[in-house]
């Protein structure tokens, strides 16, 4: 008789699920799969625990409650993850979308567990120098 041989297995965490998820979702939106990036990136944030800490959606829901409420917000996560007959069936998603989910994702993670990556970092740098973000000394 033939030994079965086990697959094999990961231990992981929250946290590093979340890093891995955001940083892949950083590879997916440079090499242009999109709806893949915004996916993991907004994964990443939902699996994230609740926080008290400033972070985008927060701040978001806080000043534009009405992104929230007309379901602005989750727009694309709700359309990538889920099928309505009272939806396009077709839908454009801009590089400044998958931005806003990636920043969505790493500013959670920063609010939780106070630290970056390199990658994060990196992430923070492109964005800025494309006008999303702030430049560092005015942060």
């Amino acid at each position: 008789m033939e030994e079965k041989k086990s697959s094999p297995a990961i231990v992981t965490t929250r946290q590093l699920s979340a890093l891995r998820q955001i940083h892949a979702a950083i590879e997916h939106l440079r090499s242009g799969q999109w709806e893949c990036a915004i996916t993991l990136a907004l994964a990443a944030e939902g699996q994230l625990p609740p926080t008290g800490n400033v972070h985008l959606v927060k701040a978001l829901r806080e000043h534009a409650p009405d992104l929230a409420k007309d379901g602005t917000l989750n727009l694309y996560r709700d359309w990538l993850k889920h099928w309505s007959k009272d939806k396009p069936d077709e839908i454009e998603i801009s590089a400044f979308s998958v931005t806003i989910a990636i920043m969505r994702a790493i500013s959670k993670f920063y609010a939780v567990y106070g630290k970056s990556s390199a990658e994060m970092k990196t992430f923070g740098g492109w964005c800025r120098q494309r006008g999303y973000l702030l430049p560092e000394d005015q942060t």
